[in-house]
């Protein structure tokens, strides 16, 4: 039945169309046609502007009739065309002036949309840098000069503050400084000064001992010379002044001296002369008698023998003058001699010298053959037939009965004409050399002995006369002797030269060596001092009246530094002035510099910040701790939400943030004060709002951190639940209404002041 029910209608409604179409047709068949009406057809596209851009530019658009009235129809209204007003803008801030923008400076073209490149002109009037900007340009300066108005560019006295860093001298020079050092020290780095060791190349230039100081050097000389000038070492002469000290003779050297004795005396010491008993050794080499005098000795002979040389003696020949005092014959002996009487005479007396006739005197060897008349034996002759014969003859000796010779001691043969070598046999007796002579020998001792009672050699102590001609040590041996030198120093023959240990291994020494003369001693270099004989430690000079600072002692390895407590700065090396903080805090409105710190308040409506920056107390509220960050020269561009920001009838879809404090829609020239703002940095521009921020008015390099620039800032939205947006906002709503070209509360410092 339900299918049937839809079928139903199904068929009543095909059954009416069809009747209605019938219908119709007998109908236009019999009525006139209706009316038709004008109809336009659709707008045709915009013409093209007038005008790139300005105040009168104009475009059009056209449509025609797509139906025409008929039967009576009505016709169509309103215009074929029509226009509208188009790019009627002018970009950058330019003013629209008919079919083109009359621009701010800093733009070109006919829509104000070139940037001019002011710095391609002159450099734009900078000393130094010019740099570029969309729609301006601005001057910066190379490091170590300011800016000094907006084109011109002065040194920056580096070493007005703090010497520079300098520890000496600080020298300003053009856009930068150096550092420089007084004599006698050397920079290390570039601002520290270090002791120059003057020393340690070529000696300083000294001929002997260099000894480093502090900021200088000196010369010394060694023992024995004198400073010539600052550097020459001449030798002393010592003998030139009291002889030295010496009893006799001295003996200037090189660096040194030495005292002798004249012949007879030896050196008590090293300067007094004392006699030598010249017969306590070896009898002084007499052969018979030694006699000490003062300063030398004497030989001399026993009785019968005479001097031959200065030690020797020989046998005294006394027969050889007036025949010895005899009456009649004189036998010599050795070391004596004896009267004899010829025949029928006798000596008177034992050891006589006169001969008396004999009584009852014949012939001696023969036979009287008269009363006057002697027949001798053969052999003999003479009138009393006394005298023996020796037909060969007696040449030393004397004849003492026929043919037969008694020779002289030292002779030997029938004749006592050969010689007797005396040395052959025992060597004489000798104890080193026998010399055999004609009749007799004698004894000599090799080089270093003395002989000693005609045959004996006792050894000569050489160091008793002139220390053996030794400079320091002499040492007796047996025949000979040896010099040596004491120690530190070398020897050479018998002269002594001083040891330079420095030149090896640098004497062990941990620092300095400096050879003195027979020996040598360890030295440190400055801001050192010896422990034990070679080693250095450094010294701390901070336990020792603070180093002499007047705050703070800071040692270091060989040296020490001097600082000053937090508010005052080193004036020198040691001592610390106040530092004047007022002179560098621009943002503090009334600052009272105290010893070492300083206090700062501030005028009417205004709080303090950080301690030293003096705030409005209407500005905005702007991030703290947990705020972003701004540091360093300029502006920085931040971007805006991608819907941007219509603040006085634009669009802006960025900010920008310069470090001095001024927050502006556009970009601005960024002026050193935000309190001197002109109309040349905002002009026709979207400057929100301008404040001091935690800065100095410019940034330098080398300043500390806390005084570099730091702007703090964040953003508001509506609805963004921060605590303080809705009162930003709201206070934004109001005074945006109040001024139709930049936004500045009349409460806060007027920008164009």
């Amino acid at each position: 039945m339900r299918w049937a029910g839809v079928l139903f209608v199904f068929a009543v409604v095909v059954c009416l169309v069809q009747e209605s179409q019938a219908w119709g047709r007998r109908r236009r068949r019999r009525a006139p046609p209706p009316p038709v009406h004008c109809r336009w057809g659709g707008w045709g596209a915009w013409s093209s502007c007038s005008a790139p851009c300005g105040s009168s530019g104009v475009q059009s658009r056209y449509r025609s009739i797509a139906q025409h009235a008929a039967n009576g129809g009505s016709g169509c209204s309103g215009p074929s065309s029509e226009s509208q007003p188009c790019n009627r803008f002018c970009h950058n801030g330019g003013t629209p002036a008919g079919s083109r923008c009359s621009c701010h400076p800093g733009y070109s073209g006919t829509c104000c949309s070139t940037d001019v490149n002011e710095c391609s002109s002159g450099n734009g009037g900078c000393d130094h840098t010019c740099v570029n900007t969309q729609g301006s340009y601005h001057c910066t300066c190379r490091t170590g000069y300011l800016l000094s108005g907006t084109h011109t560019c002065i040194d920056l006295d580096e070493c007005s503050d703090n010497n520079g860093g300098c520890q000496h001298t600080c020298v300003n020079t053009p856009g930068g400084h150096r550092c420089t050092c007084r004599p006698g020290f050397a920079l290390s780095g570039s601002t520290n000064c270090a002791d120059i060791n003057e020393c340690s190349t070529n000696n300083g230039g000294c001929q002997h001992t260099c000894a480093n100081t502090v900021g200088s050097f000196q010369c010394s000389c060694r023992v024995g010379y004198q400073l010539s000038g600052t550097t020459e070492c001449v030798d002393i002469n010592e003998c030139s002044t009291n002889n030295g000290g010496c009893d006799h003779d001295c003996t200037n050297t090189d660096g040194s001296y030495y005292c002798s004795c004249t012949t007879g005396y030896q050196l008590s010491g090293s300067h007094n002369c004392h006699d030598i008993d010249e017969c306590s050794s070896g009898n002084g080499g007499c052969q018979h008698t030694c006699t000490n005098t003062d300063g030398g000795h004497e030989c001399s002979c026993n009785t019968g023998y005479q001097l031959s040389g200065s030690r020797n003696c020989i046998d005294i020949n006394e027969c050889s003058e007036s025949n010895g005092g005899c009456d009649q014959i004189c036998v010599n002996t050795v070391g004596s001699f004896h009267c004899a009487c010829r025949p029928a005479y006798q000596l008177a007396g034992f050891g006589g010298t006169t001969c008396i006739p004999r009584e009852n005197s014949g012939c001696v060897n023969g036979t009287w053959v008269s009363q006057s008349q002697c027949d001798c034996d053969p052999g003999y002759t003479g009138s009393s037939c006394n005298t023996a014969i020796c037909s060969s003859g007696c040449v030393h000796g004397t004849c003492t009965a026929p043919e037969q010779c008694s020779c002289f001691t030292g002779y030997t043969r029938i004749s006592c004409d050969t010689d007797v070598n005396e040395c052959l046999t025992n060597n004489g007796g000798c104890q080193h050399d026998c010399v055999n002579t004609a009749g007799s020998y004698y004894c000599t001792c090799r080089d270093g002995y003395l002989l000693s009672q005609g045959h004996n050699c006792e050894d000569i102590n050489e160091c008793l006369v002139g220390n053996g001609g030794c400079q320091h040590n002499c040492l007796n041996t047996e025949g000979s002797y040896s010099c040596t030198c004491r120690t530190g120093y070398q020897q050479a023959d018998r002269s002594c030269y001083d040891i330079d240990e420095c030149s090896s291994n640098n004497g062990g020494c941990h620092h300095v060596c400096l050879n003195t003369e027979g020996s040598f001693h360890c030295s440190c270099r400055t801001g050192y001092q010896l422990a034990g004989t070679s080693d250095c430690t450094d010294i701390n000079e901070c336990s020792s009246d603070n180093g002499g600072c007047q705050h703070n002692c800071v040692n270091t390895e060989g040296s020490y530094r001097c600082t000053c407590r937090h508010g005052y700065q080193l004036s020198g090396t040691s001592n610390c002035v106040d530092v004047n903080e007022c002179q560098s805090l621009p943002d503090c409105h009334y600052c009272t510099n105290t010893e070492g710190s300083f206090t700062c308040s501030c005028r009417r409506r205004h709080h303090l910040v950080n301690g030293n920056d003096c705030r409005d107390d209407d500005l905005y509220p702007y991030g703290g701790e947990g705020g972003k960050i701004h540091q360093g020269k300029h502006c920085v561009r931040e971007e805006l939400p991608i819907e941007g920001l219509r603040f006085f009838s634009r669009r802006h879809h960025y900010i920008y943030i310069c470090d001095n404090g001024v927050v502006s829609f556009d970009w601005i020239p960024r002026p050193r004060f935000p309190t001197k703002m002109t109309e040349a940095h905002w002009a026709r521009k979207a400057v929100i709002a301008p404040f001091l921020a935690q800065s100095h008015p410019y940034v330098i390099p080398h300043l500390p951190e806390q005084r570099k620039t730091k702007i703090y800032y964040q953003f508001h939205r509506v609805g963004d639940g921060g605590a303080d947006s809705a009162e930003v906002l709201r206070r934004a709503g109001e005074h945006g209404k109040s001024t139709p070209r930049f936004y500045a509360p009349s409460k806060w410092t007027q920008i164009n002041q």
